[in-house]
């Protein structure tokens, strides 16, 4: 949602109004606190953001990164520098699967990549090779499997709100 002074600038009152259904300037900033959000607003959860000067809806949130209310507010994500709300919120779930899907091809092709054991005995065979290859596949593969997990769980979460239409 933009600031009432972005509001106010572009002259959009009117537009915002009859998308929304109600008046996000409300009362203004002048009107006594009690004012500011008309009473049949208030009474669904409605409320004034004082940062913003405007009347914002229930489930929206005055992100403090962003600087901005944000309807359907869920986080802000540090990943993106975004804010994830109504408008995004399928992109950011996109965001989530397409991460655990890198994860499922990496840890596979982690182990493919892997320098092959040797074959014990046999004339041409070293007395001790060194297993260098494997220890770094190793610590690769286990920050990708706690990573691929991490963010499964968060996909998973997400998938779920979406589906039952939290």
């Amino acid at each position: 949602l933009p600031r009432r002074s972005v509001i106010l600038q572009t002259g959009t009152a009117e537009e915002l109004s009859e998308a929304l259904g109600y008046d996000v300037l409300g009362g203004g900033p002048d009107a006594p606190p009690g004012e500011r959000v008309p009473a049949a607003l208030a009474a669904v959860g409605y409320k004034w953001c004082d940062t913003c000067q405007i009347v914002r809806p229930k489930r929206a949130s005055h992100c403090r990164d962003c600087d901005c209310c944000i309807l359907r507010f869920d986080h802000h994500c540090p990943f993106v520098n975004n804010c994830v709300g109504q408008r995004n919120y399928r992109y950011f779930v996109m965001f989530t699967t397409s991460v655990c899907l890198l994860a499922m091809f990496v840890i596979p092709t982690l182990t493919a990549a892997a320098p092959p054991e040797p074959v014990p005995g046999g004339a041409d065979a070293p007395e001790e090779v060194p297993q260098k290859g494997w220890s770094t596949v190793a610590i690769v593969g286990a920050v990708a499997a706690v990573a691929a997990m991490g963010v499964g769980l968060l996909c998973v979460y997400h998938v779920f709100l979406m589906v039952t239409g939290r």
